[in-house]
């Protein structure tokens, strides 16, 4: 049997935003993950990755401040290993930032969303090629989604399939079969974390969101699609639910996650 679970952390939530949680906390909680079931790995830090992608029955791959364009060498090393476990079809989910990089480690482009930024609760839309995934199958077809985002996958990779949309982007869910998916949107940020998010970058003047002063970078869009109010988010939740049991299926601990519809 493989190890446990492997969520591979890729930064920090930054220290101003007062969360207690780190990235990978998150994802334990919201997946109801088991104290032996999973386990933690700081991608920024490591020394390498494992060198056979089967030593865990799957991995996370979590969101990050870091751009994929920006192609830190911690990232660069990350990437080879994603197309490694991949192409050994061990389970994958990328999430935000490891949603780009799943689609850069296998041939897709990603860039600076032309649309600009999108954070907040928002609205994602299920397109028909969903209908055959089983991590999708029987969810409604449009529901709200947690975003913080200003890059985006432009490009599908070879043999890539979206699977959902959203008002700003075209790839909000990609399938690289039925065992790696990823997700532009976040199914780990509750409400306080998503708020705490969207306060970092906005202050409400009058009921109006206003945007803080931030540095530009060349090429950044500065249109902004601010999703209020922050609502609750329970079909990101089963998605990621789903995808853990479908992981540790192959793990000798059993792993029945509530809400978990097969």
């Amino acid at each position: 049997m493989s190890a446990p679970l492997l969520i591979l952390q890729a930064g920090n939530v930054p220290a101003r935003l007062g969360l207690a949680d780190s990235f990978a906390d998150m994802f334990v909680k919201r997946a109801v993950l088991a104290p032996g079931t999973y386990s933690v790995m700081d991608a920024t830090r490591a020394a390498a990755f494992p060198k056979d992608p089967w030593e865990h029955c799957g991995y996370i791959v979590t969101g990050s401040l870091s751009m994929v364009t920006s192609r830190p060498v911690w990232s660069l090393k990350l990437t080879d290993f994603i197309s490694k476990a991949v192409g050994r079809g061990v389970p994958v989910l990328g999430v935000c930032y490891g949603h780009h990089l799943v689609a850069r480690a296998l041939g897709g482009r990603v860039d600076w969303n032309p649309s600009g930024l999108e954070i907040g609760t928002h609205e994602v839309t299920l397109l028909d090629a969903s209908d055959s995934h089983p991590f999708l199958r029987g969810l409604p077809r449009s529901f709200p989604a947690n975003l913080s985002h200003s890059q985006s996958v432009l490009a599908l990779p070879p043999g890539a399939e979206a699977l959902a949309r959203s008002g700003m982007d075209a790839c909000q869910i990609m399938s690289y079969g039925e065992k790696v998916i990823s997700l532009q949107f976040h199914p780990e940020f509750d409400r306080w974390t998503m708020s705490a998010f969207a306060h970092a970058r906005f202050s409400i003047k009058d009921g109006k969101p206003v945007p803080k002063p931030r540095r530009t970078r060349k090429g950044k869009p500065s249109a902004v699609s601010l999703g209020l109010p922050i609502r609750r988010t329970p079909v990101p939740v089963l998605i990621l639910k789903r995808f853990v049991k479908n992981a540790l299926l192959r793990f000798d601990n059993p792993y029945s996650p509530k809400g978990f519809a097969g």
